[in-house]
């Protein structure tokens, strides 16, 4: 799937999972994990 194909969420996925990676020091992929099970609340998902 190419970047024109995703859809707005997808994008918007892409950067939280960037960002959470960077700020927390994991992986991007444990970002998007735990993105999946808490939810796209910044303040939740940095405790």
């Amino acid at each position: 799937m190419g970047q024109e194909e995703k859809s707005d969420r997808d994008r918007m996925t892409d950067f939280q999972a960037q960002f959470l990676a960077k700020e927390a020091g994991i992986t991007e992929a444990q970002a998007r994990e735990l993105i999946e099970l808490i939810g796209t609340d910044r303040a939740s998902l940095l405790r």
